[in-house]
C-alpha cells in the first residue's frame, strides 16, 4: 500500500506522520454496510499507544485543563461542574433527525409485514401466539415462517444504513464532548450508573387510578440512542491517555442527589423534581447541584467535603445563573426540567 505524501502543514499531518512511525502489527479487512451493501476497509493495526495531536506551532489540539470536575450524567443528558464553567448538556443531540428518519422506516416496515402476512395477525391488529399457528405458517425449525416482500428488504437495507450512520454519528459527537470536557479540568469524578438496569422494563405491574394498565418501560429508548455509558468510555480513556485522574464515586453511600452541604441533610426526590429548593431560598438545577457535590467528594469517594462545598457556593451559584440563562434559549430533554 504506498501512502500519499504529507506536507506537515496540518495537524492531520503530525499526526499520521508519527503514527506511522510505530511498527505495524497486522493488517485486518473490515466489513461495513453503507447503504446499497457491503464494503470493505483495510485497517493498518499499529504498536503502541494512538500519539496525541498537537498543531504545527507544537500546541496541543486538546489540551487537558487543571482543577477538579464533577460529571453527574443521566440517560440523555450530562451536568458538570469546574472551577471555572458549570454546564448541562444534550448527549449526542444530532442523532434526532436519524431517531426521527428510523421511526418513520420501522412504522413502514411494520405495515408491509402485516399486509404480506395477515395469517400472522388476529382481526384487532395483535399478533398470533406461535402455538395457535397452524403448520404451513412455521418453518422446518418450528418457527414463523415470515413472507417478504421487494418493498420490505429496501426499506430493512435502509435501516440498516441508518444504524450505521446513527453509530458514526453518535461516536463522533461523544469524542466532541469529551474533548470539550478536556479543557475544564484533569481531575474527574463521576457517580457509577448501572445503565443497563435502567434500560429493563420494571418487574411489578401497575395500574392507573382508572385501572389501566401502565407500560413497564423505563429508559430503553434513551439509552439506546444517546448511548451514556459509551461517552463514559470515551471520556475516561481521553482523560486518562491525557495523564489525568478519572474515578467513579460511591453512588449508593455519597447519594449526591439527596444530599444538601447547607445544613448536612438527605431527601430523597421523586425523578420529576428537577429543582431543589435551597435553605438560603434559592433554586438550583438538580443535576447542576449534583454535579457541584460531586466536584467536591472526598478522598474515600464516598461523602462531600462540606468545607470546600461552603467555600465556592457562591462561586457555583453565580456560574449556575449564567448557565441557567443560556439554557432558556435552548431545546433540551424534558429530563432537564427547564
Amino acid at each position: 500500500v504506498k501512502l500519499p505524501k504529507q506536507d506537515g502543514h496540518n495537524s492531520a499531518d503530525i499526526y499520521e506522520t508519527e503514527a506511522l512511525t510505530h511498527r505495524v502489527k497486522y493488517c485486518r479487512i473490515k466489513r461495513q454496510w453503507c447503504g446499497e451493501g457491503w464494503r470493505y476497509f483495510l485497517q493498518l493495526i499499529l504498536e503502541g499507544e494512538p500519539p496525541i495531536k498537537v498543531r504545527p506551532t507544537g500546541e496541543l489540539v486538546h489540551p487537558i485543563g487543571s482543577g477538579r470536575v464533577g460529571l453527574d450524567i443521566g440517560t440523555q443528558t450530562l451536568a458538570y461542574s469546574s472551577d471555572n464553567a458549570v454546564g448541562l448538556v444534550e448527549l449526542a443531540p444530532a442523532i434526532k433527525s436519524v431517531s426521527a428518519e428510523l421511526r418513520r422506516v420501522n412504522r413502514a416496515m411494520d405495515r408491509s409485514r402485516r399486509a404480506t402476512n395477515p395469517q400472522m395477525f388476529n382481526a384487532d391488529g395483535t399478533i398470533i401466539h406461535i402455538d395457535k399457528l397452524p403448520p404451513s405458517c412455521l418453518d422446518r425449525h418450528g418457527k414463523r415462517k415470515w413472507v417478504s416482500s421487494q418493498r420490505y428488504r429496501a426499506l430493512a437495507m435502509k435501516r440498516r444504513a441508518l444504524y450505521q450512520k446513527q453509530t458514526a454519528l453518535r461516536r463522533q459527537m461523544h469524542n466532541e464532548l469529551a474533548n470539550q470536557l478536556l479543557a475544564q479540568g484533569n481531575d474527574f469524578y463521576i457517580e457509577q450508573m448501572r445503565f443497563c438496569a435502567l434500560a429493563k422494563k420494571a418487574k411489578e405491574a401497575k395500574k392507573s387510578k382508572t385501572g389501566k394498565n401502565l407500560s413497564r418501560r423505563r429508559f430503553g429508548k434513551s439509552i439506546a440512542n444517546k448511548a451514556p455509558a459509551t461517552f463514559v468510555n470515551v471520556l475516561e480513556d481521553k482523560v486518562i491517555r491525557a495523564g489525568g485522574n478519572f474515578q467513579n464515586i460511591k453512588t449508593w453511600e455519597a447519594k449526591a442527589s439527596q444530599y444538601n452541604h447547607l445544613d448536612h441533610s438527605y431527601n430523597k426526590k421523586k425523578l420529576s423534581q428537577r429543582w431543589n429548593q435551597m435553605p438560603d431560598g434559592r433554586r438550583i438545577q438538580r443535576d447542576l447541584y449534583s454535579a457541584f457535590l460531586i466536584q467536591h467528594t472526598t478522598p474515600t469517594l464516598d461523602g462531600f467535603d462540606t468545607h470546600l462545598c461552603d467555600t465556592n457556593y457562591e462561586h457555583f451559584v453565580t456560574l449556575h445563573d449564567k448557565e441557567i440563562q443560556r439554557l432558556k434559549g435552548t431545546k433540551m430533554p424534558s429530563s432537564a426540567g427547564l
